[in-house]
């Protein structure tokens, strides 16, 4: 599904396509046949198979790293199937780790196999064969594709695994699923060559060692690609809940599955300690509300208490050395740095 085209990244990075797009009036072959044509174009040479006994629906969202492309998918879908003929109609020659996402398995057919993907579990696939999927209602696919020869390069085994259920409990599995999930939730445009190049890195790293890469490419994997993984799971973790007075590094660590200590090693990394960061945060969204008319009746204690603070005496000293003037102050329009 998502391709590994370079070209095709540098001008489209990321692209989604949702039948909730299309006119109302639409019926629904009309619907399904603007689906196939936006995937023929985009994703490749497949046909798909839907139940017409139900409204047909759809979404489809892909972005390209580099060699590394990403996908997600869900829909009123009952298959996919790639045939000799789609093989031969566009070449391509890539592998691709899938993920059953949603709430119901996926069936995986491929070289005379069959996979079984309940939720949670993966598999390898190759484009460059024919196969199939078989989906249920509430199914959701992740794909993270790459070329045969960048795979291959990371582990000489890999053909030996196509069909082959993963163990879901491994931890580069894990981390690479939630590492997807976090680049799907970004709202920003992944433009800069550097940033594109770190995170085609960690996605190939992350690949390497859910298929069992050995020796020297497991060890360049752990050390670069699932260290990243992880701090970019700490650090959601933390944008989501450092408003919570209550938040702690500890309930970090339960939730990205590392110790306390380990989590505070990684964000040591990064020049900035659990502590340090959480207050910044903070401090930061208690200026956003101090200026904001929305909250000009709000009390500045009503604001610090909203920020995770616990004490309005220790926020105004952190606001006042953090800004160099007190939160009263900011409300007149002072600049802030």
């Amino acid at each position: 599904m998502a391709e590994a085209d370079p070209i095709r990244a540098s001008l489209v990075p990321r692209l989604v396509f949702s039948t909730d797009q299309l006119p109302a009036g639409l019926d629904d072959l009309t619907r399904f046949r603007l689906w196939r044509d936006f995937q023929e174009e985009h994703v490749g040479s497949l046909e798909v198979t839907y139940g017409e006994e139900q409204p047909f629906w759809g979404r489809m969202e892909f972005a390209q790293f580099g060699a590394c492309g990403i996908g997600r998918y869900s829909g009123a879908f009952t298959g996919v199937t790639r045939t000799a003929r789609d093989v031969a109609r566009d070449g391509r020659q890539s592998f691709s780790l899938a993920l059953s996402h949603g709430s119901a398995p996926v069936s995986v057919n491929l070289r005379g196999r069959h996979a079984l993907l309940n939720p949670g579990s993966a598999t390898l696939v190759s484009y460059a064969d024919p196969g199939q999927f078989q989906f249920s209602p509430g199914f959701s696919l992740l794909e993270v594709s790459l070329p045969h020869s960048e795979l291959s390069c990371l582990a000489a085994h890999a053909e030996s695994l196509i069909a082959r259920p993963f163990d879901p409990g491994q931890p580069a599995l894990r981390h690479l699923q939630r590492y997807v999930e976090i680049l799907f939730g970004s709202d920003e445009a992944d433009t800069d060559p550097l940033l594109i190049a770190h995170i085609e890195a960690t996605l190939l790293d992350l690949i390497a060692l859910a298929v069992g890469a050995q020796r020297d490419a497991a060890h360049i994997a752990t050390t670069r690609g699932l260290r990243a993984a992880r701090l970019a799971a700490i650090l959601a973790e933390i944008k989501t809940g450092f408003a919570d007075a209550a938040f702690s590094v500890e309930r970090v660590a339960k939730r990205v599955g590392l110790s306390p200590r380990y989590v505070q090693v990684l964000l040591h990394e990064t020049g900035e300690t659990f502590t340090e960061r959480v207050l910044e945060l903070r401090l930061q969204r208690a200026r956003s509300m101090l200026a904001s008319p929305l909250h000009r009746d709000s009390q500045v204690g009503q604001i610090a208490y909203a920020c995770g603070f616990n004490q309005v005496s220790h926020f105004n000293h952190c606001f006042r050395r953090r800004f160099g003037l007190s939160p009263t102050a900011a409300r007149g329009g002072a600049k802030l740095v």
